[in-house]
């Protein structure tokens, strides 16, 4: 029985060392994003401050903000965080688990975007038609519509916003699995996961690219470009 106590406690020291380790591989990431842009560096914030207007930052509850760099960018505030939540796990266990991801939120004045939501399709929405789960259909383009899912109350304007480039750029986007929310100047695009250094400059990247792409159509343009 000893050498077993002995091996189950070496494995739970190694096991803690590698989170301890992780961690602060993930922390230097993030100073080192916020040391190139000149951005400021925040750890530990109870709650959501600028992410709480977003649907795909409210899920859970208990919220915090495990890292965050915030600053400008390209004319824009850019605020990046990794946001951690609990919730119940009612199929597994009645108790809870947490949950960690990673939010980019772009705030530019020149965005004029409509209250939307967009995330990749899963197997699941199936279901969600059969209990006529809200579903803004683009039919000029079915390789988008079958790669995401988009919502929103204002329908023309989402649909005359959704232009083809930024169609183009979200299908193409589908397989990193991350979600994207709009409204007025504000952008938010979310993996649904921690980041390593390299994927995590890839989000902020990203972010602003398709920011850029939204911009790059006023919406009195995108309307008039609809069929």
């Amino acid at each position: 029985m000893a050498p077993l106590v002995l091996i189950l406690g070496i494995a739970a020291a190694a096991l803690v060392a590698l989170f301890v380790l992780l961690d602060v591989q993930r922390t230097r990431a993030w100073k080192e994003l916020a040391g190139v842009h000149g951005w400021q560096y925040l750890a530990r914030e109870s709650g959501l401050g600028r992410f709480g207007r977003f649907r795909a930052c409210r899920a859970g509850q208990d919220h915090r903000l495990q890292r965050r760099v915030f600053g400008p960018l390209e004319g824009a505030r850019v605020d990046v965080a990794e946001i951690a939540h609990t919730e119940r796990d009612l199929l597994l266990r009645p108790k809870q688990r947490s949950t960690v991801q990673t939010a980019c939120l772009v705030e530019d004045p020149g965005l004029h975007l409509p209250a939307f939501f967009s995330r990749p399709r899963s197997p699941i929405d199936e279901l969600g038609r059969l209990a006529n789960l809200q579903d803004i259909a683009f039919p000029e383009d079915p390789d988008f519509s079958a790669a995401m899912l988009v919502q929103g109350e204002e329908v023309d304007a989402i649909r005359a916003r959704f232009d083809g480039p930024s169609r183009a750029w979200l299908a193409r986007h589908a397989p990193e699995r991350w979600s994207y929310e709009g409204v007025g100047d504000a952008l938010l695009v979310v993996a649904p996961r921690t980041l390593g250094e390299a994927e995590l400059k890839r989000l902020v990247g990203s972010a602003l690219e398709l920011a850029r792409i939204f911009k790059s159509t006023p919406p009195q343009q995108a309307q008039e470009k609809r069929p």
